[in-house]
């Protein structure tokens, strides 16, 4: 298998993965821009390069997942803001609760397991079984 397929089918995957589990809105998986920006910067690039080091150094599955923990903070810190105060919260109970330092803990919690799950080992799992 060219080594191409199993790149792209990371960069369609973990983006639609978002999209099926209800975190990102269809509309905007399927206008091209905003598929271009989730597919490359916000989810493609980055779960390569995880997958990329999950693979050649013989990482376990905890490791994986403590790879994609440290992405959900990527994501959901650096890119869409929503785990510190006062950013918004896609969430209204959420955007007060469990403040420490300025940082939603639930909230943070929450995102950095989701996309631990969902962003990364889901689309690795399945793309490594093919």
């Amino acid at each position: 298998m060219p080594r191409w397929k199993p790149a792209l089918a990371l960069c369609v995957l973990s983006p639609l993965i978002e999209v099926i589990c209800s975190n990102v809105p269809a509309s905007a998986f399927f206008r091209p821009v905003p598929f271009l920006f989730a597919a490359t910067v916000g989810y493609g690039f980055p779960v390569l390069v995880i997958r990329e080091a999950f693979v050649r150094r013989k990482l376990g599955l905890m490791n994986l997942i403590l790879l994609g923990m440290i992405y959900g903070f990527y994501n959901e810190g650096l890119i869409a803001r929503t785990l510190f105060h006062p950013f918004p919260c896609p969430v209204r109970e959420f955007a007060t609760y469990g403040l420490l330092g300025n940082v939603r803990i639930p909230w943070t919690l929450t995102l950095i397991l989701t996309h631990a799950l969902h962003s990364v080992l889901y689309p690795i799992a399945f793309v490594q079984w093919l």
